[in-house]
């Protein structure tokens, strides 16, 4: 089946604080575990929300069989601080050209790094920085 054309994106709510609301979410969740693909994240927030949740909004969506994509776009206001393979998300790409002033977009798809977990070996292909 062609998965991508009967996907559909669905709209989590925010709470006063510009936090994801964890009861839309589970709720959700909870009626699309059949189907559940992914939610994809931006942490922090665009908009500078440091989602006090986000390892409940990970384990949430797990739960109901999906995956987490986590942007990590403004996550150079954590470096140092957090450990993001401790956050929950599957992959997260980290956006260089916030945090070493490089072009954006200037090197192509992937210009900065994207992390997966272990657990997706599959999806990936490892080429070694060294020896080349």
């Amino acid at each position: 089946m062609l998965f991508w054309l009967v996907w559909r994106v669905l709209i989590i709510r925010c709470d006063e604080n510009g936090n994801v609301d964890l009861k839309d979410l589970s709720d959700k969740a909870a009626l699309h575990t059949d189907n559940l693909a992914a939610l994809m994240i931006t942490y922090p927030s665009t908009h500078g929300v440091f989602e006090e949740s986000i390892q409940d909004i990970c384990q949430i969506v797990h739960r109901s069989g999906g995956q987490v994509y986590m942007d990590g776009a403004n996550l150079n206001a954590l470096v140092g601080i957090c450990r993001p393979g401790e956050i929950g998300a599957d992959v997260a790409h980290i956006n260089l050209h916030k945090t070493f002033a490089i072009p954006h977009g200037g090197g192509g798809p992937g210009m900065g790094p994207i992390g997966v977990l272990a657990t997706w070996p599959h999806f990936y292909q490892i080429t070694p920085l060294w020896g080349v």
